[in-house]
């Protein structure tokens, strides 16, 4: 949208969630400043062992796995949750995390008009 409008990169910052492919791509070519990156087998299993209690139908099994709560903005209720913390990347650390989990490859991630950038970074194809 910015850019549809007319404003330059890096003008107004712009973050994003889940690092995804586009997203760590946008913070290479300026577009987005940072990320959050929450490693998917930490989400998974967090959603996995809650369900499992609940499914074996022991829903204080699956209280009791939650670490923290949230609120729901509609109720106003908390809501037992499992937190989980999250990895910043930026332009200077998407080299450590871009590739880390193996959940996207250099080779995607470099492909293109990010390839220089890449470089800049450090982050090898190969």
């Amino acid at each position: 949208m910015l850019k549809a409008a007319g404003v330059p990169a890096g003008q107004v910052p712009v973050t994003g969630q889940d690092a995804t492919l586009d997203g760590r791509r946008a913070i290479l070519r300026g577009e987005q400043r940072m990320t959050a990156c929450k490693p998917i087998r930490d989400e998974a299993e967090a959603a996995a062992r809650p369900a499992a209690a609940i499914a074996k139908g022991d829903a204080s099994g699956a209280d009791d796995l939650a670490t923290g709560n949230t609120r729901d903005v509609v109720s106003g209720r908390d809501v037992k949750s499992v937190l989980l913390s999250a990895d910043l990347v930026t332009r200077e650390d998407v080299r450590q995390v871009a590739v880390s989990e193996n959940a996207i490859k250099a080779a995607d991630l470099c492909a293109g008009d990010v390839a220089a950038a890449c470089a800049e970074v450090g982050v090898l194809v190969g």
